[in-house]
């Protein structure tokens, strides 16, 4: 053991006394018991204590940070009301739920300056005239999704990432837990570090990484959310095309531009490249528990030659873009412009991350 790998240990084990005071003395037994196997390590008593005297003074500072926010204020706040207008989000098919945090850009960004700091353009205007951008786009997941393969269904599948999907039998109304996108890529970036056999500090580090630019891509993308407030394309669809037409997919909860999945796959994936290169691959088994196969980048980066020199990991963000119009959740315009903003704001992460 070395006093990074105690330092970390301890910080989580006092993190957890002051979140869970029902567990106070269990979790010091646990410390004491870890502050046991330093000294058996043949760590100094001077180091043990330093390290102890740290992470006590640290853990209540990053508390208060952390409870300063702005989360707690959400539930308070007023309840969105949908707009009215052909253009505008409105609950969806089958539990027409509400709208999931709208005041989710109100948090305090770990890196970003602000949750406007980077924007993505308007999208195409609501249109329909079949001649429209908007009409055409609306049309080609109309069809795609009518002429899946099954390969295509199988990738949908795997990136739903829905942790809420609604299930109806007769008038029984049942939610199946599943992974959400941000558990998914927390997944994947504890799969790479595995397989780079980093050693705590490091893992730690990456994940630290990984989750912070998450974060922000959240709160950066429910900014645009809410801003646009953009329609659905199962609401649209069936006004415009197909009044019984229902997509592979459930759709999510909260209006459709920027694509969530974009946004915060491609920041992950971007931060994951940086730290292990433009060709590492591996295999994803996050959703095994949810009775889902493993996933393997080969197989990806054979059907898509074009991404194969831009790596593995950014091939695998572009079969998560191909799911959300497989499945008809999004736009295909929906996918693009996210992925250009998240470069422009690579940069900026890393930038900031190594300074601070």
């Amino acid at each position: 053991m070395i006093v990074s790998e105690l330092l970390i240990m301890l910080f989580v084990l006092r993190w957890l006394q002051s979140e869970f005071n029902g567990e106070k003395v269990l979790l010091q037994k646990n410390i004491d018991s870890l502050k046991s196997i330093a000294k058996e390590k043949k760590l100094s008593l001077e180091k043990i204590n330093a390290t102890v005297e740290l992470v006590d003074k640290v853990v209540p500072q990053i508390l208060k940070y952390a409870y300063g926010d702005g989360f707690v204020k959400l539930s308070g706040l007023k309840r969105f009301t949908p707009s009215t207008g052909d253009e505008y989000w409105q609950p969806t098919p089958p539990g027409f739920m509400a709208a999931i945090e709208p005041y989710w850009s109100t948090l305090r960004p770990f890196i970003l300056d602000s949750c406007s700091q980077f924007i993505c353009p308007p999208p195409d205007k609501y249109n329909a005239d079949t001649s429209s951008l908007f009409y055409k786009d609306l049309k080609e997941v109309y069809e795609v999704g009518k002429n899946l393969s099954k390969e295509q269904a199988e990738i949908a599948m795997f990136w739903d990432c829905n942790p809420f999907a609604l299930q109806q039998v007769g008038h029984l109304e049942f939610g199946i837990k599943k992974i959400s996108p941000g558990g998914h890529w927390m997944g994947i970036t504890g799969i790479a570090c595995k397989k780079q056999k980093l050693n705590l500090s490091n893992t730690v580090y990456v994940h630290t990484l990984v989750a912070i630019g998450i974060a922000d891509a959240f709160i950066s993308c429910w900014s645009d959310k809410y801003k646009y407030n953009r329609v659905r394309p199962i609401t649209a669809i069936k006004k415009l095309i197909d009044q019984n037409w229902n997509p592979l997919l459930q759709t999510p909860p909260f209006p459709e531009y920027a694509s969530g999945h974009s946004v915060i796959s491609t920041t992950a994936a971007t931060i994951l490249t940086n730290v292990f290169g433009d060709h590492f691959s591996f295999v994803d088994n996050t959703e095994i528990e949810f009775g889902l196969p493993l996933r393997k980048l080969i197989r990806l980066c054979k059907h898509q030659k074009k991404l194969q020199s831009q790596g593995c990991m950014v091939a695998f963000i572009s079969e998560m873009q191909l799911k959300t119009v497989q499945c008809q959740v999004n736009k295909s315009e929906n996918l693009l412009l996210p992925i250009v903003l998240i470069k422009i704001i690579k940069d900026n992460f890393h930038n900031r991350s190594k300074n601070e």
